[in-house]
Protein backbone atom coordinates (compact mmCIF):
# COMPACT_ATOMS: atom_id res chain seq x y z
CA UNK A 1 0.00 0.00 0.00
CA UNK A 2 2.90 2.36 0.68
CA UNK A 3 4.21 1.85 -2.86
CA UNK A 4 0.77 2.69 -4.27
CA UNK A 5 0.52 5.76 -2.02
CA UNK A 6 3.94 7.06 -3.04
CA UNK A 7 3.30 6.41 -6.72
CA UNK A 8 -0.13 8.08 -6.86
CA UNK A 9 1.12 11.02 -4.83
CA UNK A 10 4.04 11.57 -7.21
CA UNK A 11 1.80 11.31 -10.29
CA UNK A 12 -0.82 13.69 -8.87
CA UNK A 13 1.87 16.13 -7.74
CA UNK A 14 3.34 16.21 -11.24
CA UNK A 15 -0.08 17.03 -12.70
CA UNK A 16 -0.56 19.78 -10.11
CA UNK A 17 2.95 21.16 -10.71
CA UNK A 18 2.11 21.38 -14.42
CA UNK A 19 -0.94 23.50 -13.60
CA UNK A 20 -3.56 20.74 -13.53
CA UNK A 21 -6.42 20.87 -11.08
CA UNK A 22 -7.77 17.31 -11.59
CA UNK A 23 -6.36 13.83 -11.13
CA UNK A 24 -9.11 11.30 -11.74
CA UNK A 25 -8.62 7.68 -10.71
CA UNK A 26 -10.65 4.49 -11.06
CA UNK A 27 -10.14 1.24 -9.17
CA UNK A 28 -11.72 -2.18 -9.55
CA UNK A 29 -11.80 -4.48 -6.56
CA UNK A 30 -12.41 -2.23 -3.56
CA UNK A 31 -12.31 -5.23 -1.18
CA UNK A 32 -11.85 -3.76 2.30
CA UNK A 33 -11.07 -0.29 0.95
CA UNK A 34 -7.46 -0.03 2.06
CA UNK A 35 -5.89 0.62 -1.35
CA UNK A 36 -8.69 3.12 -1.94
CA UNK A 37 -7.82 4.84 1.33
CA UNK A 38 -4.12 4.99 0.49
CA UNK A 39 -4.90 6.42 -2.95
CA UNK A 40 -7.30 8.98 -1.48
CA UNK A 41 -4.75 9.97 1.18
CA UNK A 42 -2.17 10.58 -1.56
CA UNK A 43 -4.68 12.74 -3.43
CA UNK A 44 -5.59 14.60 -0.24
CA UNK A 45 -1.94 15.30 0.51
CA UNK A 46 -1.47 16.81 -2.95
CA UNK A 47 -4.78 18.66 -2.79
CA UNK A 48 -6.28 17.44 -6.08
CA UNK A 49 -7.97 14.32 -7.34
CA UNK A 50 -10.76 11.85 -6.83
CA UNK A 51 -11.05 8.06 -6.94
CA UNK A 52 -14.00 6.02 -8.12
CA UNK A 53 -13.88 2.45 -6.84
CA UNK A 54 -16.09 -0.48 -7.81
CA UNK A 55 -16.70 -3.70 -5.90
CA UNK A 56 -19.07 -6.57 -6.59
CA UNK A 57 -20.97 -6.44 -3.33
CA UNK A 58 -20.84 -4.42 -0.14
CA UNK A 59 -20.32 -7.47 2.08
CA UNK A 60 -17.79 -10.25 2.38
CA UNK A 61 -18.61 -13.90 1.82
CA UNK A 62 -19.16 -14.07 5.59
CA UNK A 63 -22.06 -11.59 5.15
CA UNK A 64 -20.20 -9.13 7.36
CA UNK A 65 -20.33 -5.61 5.96
CA UNK A 66 -17.18 -4.19 4.48
CA UNK A 67 -15.62 -1.38 6.53
CA UNK A 68 -16.05 1.26 3.84
CA UNK A 69 -17.27 3.96 3.59
CA UNK A 70 -17.07 4.28 7.38
CA UNK A 71 -13.33 3.73 7.19
CA UNK A 72 -12.95 6.54 4.67
CA UNK A 73 -15.09 8.94 6.68
CA UNK A 74 -13.12 8.16 9.83
CA UNK A 75 -9.95 9.01 7.91
CA UNK A 76 -11.64 12.18 6.60
CA UNK A 77 -11.20 11.05 3.00
CA UNK A 78 -14.81 10.45 1.97
CA UNK A 79 -14.93 13.62 -0.13
CA UNK A 80 -12.19 12.15 -2.39
CA UNK A 81 -13.94 8.78 -2.95
CA UNK A 82 -17.01 7.61 -4.85
CA UNK A 83 -17.80 3.97 -4.05
CA UNK A 84 -19.66 2.06 -6.75
CA UNK A 85 -21.15 -1.24 -5.72
CA UNK A 86 -22.05 -3.68 -8.43
CA UNK A 87 -20.71 -6.37 -10.68
CA UNK A 88 -17.73 -4.78 -12.38
CA UNK A 89 -17.45 -7.83 -14.62
CA UNK A 90 -20.84 -7.62 -16.30
CA UNK A 91 -22.84 -4.66 -15.02
CA UNK A 92 -21.10 -1.32 -14.95
CA UNK A 93 -22.49 0.70 -12.07
CA UNK A 94 -19.94 3.49 -11.90
CA UNK A 95 -21.52 6.68 -10.56
CA UNK A 96 -20.20 9.80 -12.25
CA UNK A 97 -17.02 8.20 -13.62
CA UNK A 98 -15.29 10.75 -15.89
CA UNK A 99 -14.68 9.97 -19.56
CA UNK A 100 -10.96 10.76 -19.09
CA UNK A 101 -8.86 9.15 -16.34
CA UNK A 102 -5.32 9.85 -15.19
CA UNK A 103 -4.96 6.54 -13.34
CA UNK A 104 -6.70 3.14 -13.42
CA UNK A 105 -5.98 0.38 -10.91
CA UNK A 106 -7.28 -3.05 -11.92
CA UNK A 107 -7.44 -5.36 -8.91
CA UNK A 108 -10.71 -7.28 -8.69
CA UNK A 109 -11.08 -10.90 -9.80
CA UNK A 110 -7.78 -12.27 -11.03
CA UNK A 111 -8.99 -14.17 -14.08
CA UNK A 112 -8.42 -13.29 -17.72
CA UNK A 113 -12.08 -12.69 -18.57
CA UNK A 114 -12.57 -10.19 -15.74
CA UNK A 115 -9.30 -8.35 -16.25
CA UNK A 116 -9.86 -8.04 -19.99
CA UNK A 117 -13.45 -6.87 -19.42
CA UNK A 118 -12.31 -4.22 -16.96
CA UNK A 119 -9.56 -3.14 -19.37
CA UNK A 120 -12.11 -2.93 -22.20
CA UNK A 121 -14.16 -0.53 -20.08
CA UNK A 122 -11.44 1.49 -18.34
CA UNK A 123 -8.62 1.37 -20.90
CA UNK A 124 -10.23 3.72 -23.43
CA UNK A 125 -10.90 6.20 -20.62
CA UNK A 126 -7.25 6.44 -19.57
CA UNK A 127 -5.70 9.53 -21.14
CA UNK A 128 -2.60 9.22 -23.30
CA UNK A 129 0.22 9.49 -20.77
CA UNK A 130 -2.08 8.22 -18.03
CA UNK A 131 -1.17 5.21 -15.92
CA UNK A 132 -2.73 1.75 -15.71
CA UNK A 133 -1.70 -0.42 -12.76
CA UNK A 134 -2.40 -4.03 -11.84
CA UNK A 135 -2.05 -5.86 -8.53
CA UNK A 136 -0.91 -9.41 -7.79
CA UNK A 137 1.16 -9.74 -10.98
CA UNK A 138 3.56 -12.16 -9.26
CA UNK A 139 0.84 -14.29 -7.69
CA UNK A 140 -1.48 -15.19 -10.56
CA UNK A 141 -0.70 -16.54 -14.02
CA UNK A 142 -3.94 -15.01 -15.34
CA UNK A 143 -2.86 -11.54 -14.18
CA UNK A 144 0.48 -11.88 -15.97
CA UNK A 145 -1.18 -13.26 -19.11
CA UNK A 146 -3.77 -10.47 -19.14
CA UNK A 147 -1.22 -7.73 -18.58
CA UNK A 148 0.92 -9.08 -21.41
CA UNK A 149 -2.13 -9.23 -23.72
CA UNK A 150 -2.97 -5.63 -22.83
CA UNK A 151 0.61 -4.46 -23.41
CA UNK A 152 0.59 -6.15 -26.82
CA UNK A 153 -2.69 -4.43 -27.70
CA UNK A 154 -1.57 -0.89 -26.80
CA UNK A 155 1.89 -1.12 -28.37
CA UNK A 156 4.80 0.97 -27.20
CA UNK A 157 4.07 0.70 -23.48
CA UNK A 158 6.75 -0.51 -21.10
CA UNK A 159 5.85 -2.46 -17.97
CA UNK A 160 7.33 -1.23 -14.68
CA UNK A 161 7.16 -2.74 -11.20
CA UNK A 162 6.76 -0.95 -7.91
CA UNK A 163 8.35 -2.25 -4.73
CA UNK A 164 5.60 -4.71 -3.83
CA UNK A 165 6.00 -8.36 -2.88
CA UNK A 166 2.70 -9.31 -4.52
CA UNK A 167 3.49 -7.59 -7.77
CA UNK A 168 2.22 -4.07 -8.33
CA UNK A 169 2.99 -3.31 -11.97
CA UNK A 170 2.10 -0.37 -14.18
CA UNK A 171 2.52 1.16 -17.60
CA UNK A 172 1.96 4.59 -19.08
CA UNK A 173 -0.60 4.58 -21.88
CA UNK A 174 0.96 5.75 -25.15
Amino acid sequence: AEALFDFVKAEAQQVKDEGGSRFDCAETGTADGFSTAFTARALEDVGIGHIWTCEYVNHRSTEQPRPWPGLWEELELGHRITPCVGDSKWKWTWTGLPEALDFAFIDSEHDIQTIMGEWAFLGPRVKPGGVVAFHDYHLYDDVRTSVNMILDSVGGAELHALNSCRGLVWFRKP
